[in-house]
C-alpha cells in the first residue's frame, strides 16, 4: 500500500483515508451501473416488443384490407426493415451508453488517483493529460508519484479493445459486435411479422 503521509510536510494535514476517495466513487458508480443493467435490458426488450407488436398490427391490417391487401408483401418488407433497424439500434443506444459510462469511470478514477497522489506528495502538476488517457494517467502516476500500476498484457489488450468499441460508438455510431461477442448484445426473435395467410402458405 502506498503511504502518502510519509511524504507530507509537517504543517500539512492529509488523512490517509483521502486516498480511498477515488475508489469509493468508482465503487458507487459501478454499483449504480450494475443496478441499471437489468433495467436497461428490460427497457430495450420492451421497446423491441413494441416494434414487433406495431409492425404486426400494420401487416395484419394491410393483409385484411380489401384495397391494401395487394401490398401485403411490400408491407412485410417495410415491417421487417423497421424491426431490423430497431434490433440494431437499440443495443447501440442502450448498451452503448453503458460501455461509454463504464469506460469513463475507469478514466475518471485514474484521473482522481493522480490528483490525490499529486496533492499528497506535493508533486508537480503535469497539466492536461493527453490521449490515450488511461496509458498516460498510469504513466504519470508512475513517473511523477512513484505509484506503479502493473497490469498484465491481457488486461491492456482488453482495455484497448473496449476503447475501440467506445470510440466507434461515440464517433461513428457504430457498434462493432465482433469485437465483444455478437450474441451478448443481440436481441432474440428479430424476424419481422408476416400475415397469417403467408405464414400458413
Amino acid at each position: 500500500m502506498f503511504n502518502v503521509t510519509s511524504h507530507m510536510p509537517d504543517d500539512e494535514q492529509w488523512s490517509p483515508i483521502s486516498g480511498w476517495v477515488p475508489f469509493l466513487f468508482a465503487e458507487a458508480r459501478l454499483a449504480a451501473a450494475r443496478r441499471a443493467i437489468p433495467a436497461v435490458i428490460a427497457t430495450a426488450e420492451r421497446l423491441l416488443q413494441d416494434v414487433r407488436d406495431e409492425t404486426k398490427e400494420y401487416v395484419d391490417w394491410v393483409s385484411t384490407d380489401s384495397e391494401a391487401s395487394i401490398y401485403t408483401f411490400e408491407s412485410e418488407m417495410i415491417a421487417n426493415e423497421e424491426l431490423s433497424w430497431a434490433s440494431r439500434e437499440l443495443p447501440r443506444m442502450f448498451f452503448g451508453q453503458l460501455i461509454i459510462y463504464l469506460f469513463s469511470v475507469l478514466e475518471s478514477t485514474l484521473s482522481d488517483c493522480l490528483e490525490h497522489a499529486i496533492a499528497a506528495l506535493q508533486a508537480p502538476d503535469p497539466g492536461n493529460i493527453a490521449n490515450p488517457k488511461i496509458e498516460n494517467y498510469v504513466n504519470a502516476l508512475g513517473s511523477i508519484c512513484g505509484v506503479q500500476i502493473n497490469w498484465s498484457n491481457e488486461i491492456w489488450g482488453e482495455l484497448r479493445s473496449w476503447r475501440r468499441v467506445r470510440n466507434a460508438i461515440v464517433h461513428r455510431l457504430e457498434f462493432p459486435f465482433e469485437a465483444i461477442g455478437e450474441n451478448q448484445f443481440r436481441f432474440k426473435d428479430t424476424e419481422g411479422p408476416r400475415s397469417e395467410e403467408r405464414r400458413v402458405g
